[in-house]
């Protein structure tokens, strides 16, 4: 279950900086629409004096731009942020499928998996953003063929979809809590993500941190899905193996 509080956790500010940067440049695009009326290049070269009204244009430009760029990035981060709650329903559907299935154990790890595979098409392509390990190259093999199963992708596109595919993979952690030891207790998955800033500046001014995966600035996104678990009442339950498993062996390989 989704809580529509999730669409806004962690990005509170994110929002009102949005809204206030698409009203700023809707409010002066207006303003600059009406000062413009029966503005001709003739007249502006011929006479000295729209020279002058020119001068403010140019001084506001670059407030002006600014503006745009913070629109741009904030756009994306909410968009990544969309991306984060569709991963974290997905974790947690995993992790309630998982913790009951065999082989036991991976429940963890089937739900950071989910999440990261949910974080593909929202992660950065950018090589400045990469680690450079390419420790998830053998993964790649897998997703690159369903990709080009279900989209026809072409092999030129292979660099960037993997690109994003190890990005994804450094940048997305999952957390998942049981909420009891009950066979139908809730189980609640946290999906932290690093979102890259791709303008510096902008970033410095709204705040962004230094990557420990590099020099670049992100903003942590975090959102939580909680389901409940259907784990069998008649298997004991034991603290230290808290998997319930349902005497099927389910195979996703």
């Amino acid at each position: 279950m989704i809580e529509p509080y999730e669409y806004i956790r962690s990005v509170e500010i994110i929002w009102v900086i949005w809204l206030l940067s698409v009203a700023g440049i809707v409010a002066w695009t207006i303003q600059v629409v009406r000062h413009l009326r029966g503005w001709s290049w003739r007249r502006f070269v011929r006479d000295e004096t729209g020279a002058a009204y020119g001068l403010s244009y140019v001084m506001t430009f670059p407030f002006y731009m600014v503006l745009i760029l913070l629109v741009l990035e904030t756009t994306q981060l909410l968009l990544v942020k969309i991306g984060t709650v569709y991963a974290a329903y997905g974790a947690s559907r995993a992790a309630v499928v998982w913790q009951s299935a065999q082989p036991a154990g991976q429940m963890n790890s089937k739900a950071e998996h989910a999440a990261v595979m949910a974080m593909v098409p929202f992660a950065s392509s950018s090589r400045l953003h990469l680690t450079g390990s390419g420790s998830v190259s053998s993964d790649f093999d897998n997703y690159w063929e369903a990709y080009q199963h279900h989209s026809g992708g072409e092999g030129e596109f292979r660099g960037y979809v993997e690109r994003k595919f190890e990005y994804a993979h450094q940048a997305t952690s999952v957390n998942v809590a049981p909420e009891s030891s009950a066979p139908d207790a809730n189980i609640t998955v946290t999906v932290n993500y690093e979102a890259p800033f791709h303008i510096p500046y902008i970033g410095r001014l709204m705040g962004g941190e230094e990557s420990s995966q590099g020099d670049y600035l992100i903003y942590n996104l975090e959102t939580k899905a909680t389901l409940q678990s259907e784990s069998p009442r008649s298997v004991q339950f034991d603290p230290n193996d808290p998997v319930r498993s349902l005497g099927i062996d389910y195979r996703s390989e």
